[in-house]
């Protein structure tokens, strides 16, 4: 699932009131989708008022799909780069199969952890059989974050996206 295509690149194509999705990578890894409204348009910058209140000045000088706080120069980007999309169905869709990769990324952490840091060396049966359970439910939530993950990569490759 790719929405790329559909990254706000140049400043006319949103209006004040408008709601958006801004998303932060890192090398190609999501790190943060924050929903956002537009709130300022002005020549030379832009402003979003985010669900929390709070609010950020861009430069209106969007780069290749990239947006930037006001202020910052061009070389600053590094390797993370901001993106601001318009709230369409297809965004959403993206959003919760990234936040389920998210999920899924830290499961599989907190089970490798789990999984490492359980010695069962002088435990009781009954506390060995907890662990196991332990072990058994997050792998199976694993498994099931795994096939919601699949089913909706598949249907958004025989739509041809």
């Amino acid at each position: 699932m790719n929405i790329e295509h559909l990254a706000i690149d140049n400043i006319d194509q949103v209006n004040v009131g408008d709601k958006v999705v801004v998303v932060d990578t890192n090398y190609t890894q999501t790190t943060r989708i924050l929903s956002a409204e537009v709130t300022r348009v002005l020549k030379t910058k832009f402003e979003l008022t985010y669900k929390d209140g709070n609010t950020a000045e861009f430069s209106t000088d969007i780069d290749a799909g990239c947006i930037r706080p006001k202020g910052m120069s061009r070389g600053e980007f590094g390797a993370s780069t901001t993106r601001m999309f318009p709230r369409t169905e297809e965004v959403a869709a993206w959003c919760k199969q990234e936040v389920r990769k998210a999920k899924a990324k830290e499961l599989k952490t907190e089970l490798f952890k789990f999984v490492g840091n359980s010695s069962f060396d002088g435990i009781s049966a009954d506390e060995m059989l907890g662990v196991a359970r332990e072990i058994a439910h997050k792998a199976n939530l694993l498994v099931e974050l795994a096939e919601e993950i699949s089913a909706t990569e598949h249907e958004a490759t025989s739509r041809g996206e």
